[in-house]
C-alpha cells in the first residue's frame, strides 16, 4: 500500500531552516503508515480509486483519484504535526517588561488526525460533491 516516502515529506518542507534532523526517516517511515493507516479507516476503497484513476474502468469512476492527491495529503499531515508536535495552541515568551506571543491555528495542531481539507481532497467530491448543487422540490400540486 505505502503511497508517500520519506523522500515525498522531506521534498514538501517549507519551513524555516532545513528539515528537522531529529526526524529521522524511520520516524517518517511510521508517521506514514499512521496516517495511511487513517486515511483507509475513513476511505476503505481509496486503493480502487486509486487504480481506477491510473487504469480507467468502462464506465469511468467519477470518484477515482490520483495517487499523488493521496501523496500530498499524507505528507501535509505529518508536515503539521512534524511544525508542531506538542500540539500548542498559543505561546507567551516574556523577559522584563517585554513579552510576545504567538497563536497556532488549525482544528488539531500536532496531530496525526485527518482535517476537512483533507477529507474534502480525499473524497473525490469536493466539499458539496462532483456537480451536486442545492435544489428545492415544489410540493405544491398543479391544479388545472
Amino acid at each position: 500500500m505505502a503511497w508517500a516516502t520519506a523522500r515525498d515529506v522531506r521534498d514538501r518542507w517549507v519551513g524555516p531552516g532545513s528539515f528537522p534532523a531529529d526526524v529521522t526517516d524511520q520516524k517518517l517511515a511510521t508517521l506514514i503508515a499512521d496516517v495511511e493507516d487513517s486515511i483507509l479507516g475513513e476511505f476503505p476503497d481509496i486503493q480502487r480509486r486509486i487504480d481506477d484513476y491510473a487504469t480507467p474502468p468502462h464506465p469511468p469512476n467519477p470518484r477515482a483519484i490520483p495517487v499523488v492527491r493521496v501523496v500530498k495529503v499524507v505528507c501535509r499531515v505529518i508536515l503539521r504535526h512534524v511544525r508542531n508536535p506538542e500540539g500548542m495552541r498559543s505561546k507567551t515568551l516574556g523577559a522584563g517588561p517585554y513579552s510576545t506571543a504567538s497563536t497556532f491555528g488549525g482544528d488539531e495542531p500536532g496531530s496525526l488526525a485527518l482535517l476537512d481539507e483533507d477529507r474534502d481532497e480525499l473524497s473525490g467530491l469536493g466539499s458539496l460533491g462532483a456537480g451536486q448543487k442545492a435544489f428545492t422540490v415544489d410540493t405544491i400540486p398543479v391544479t388545472p
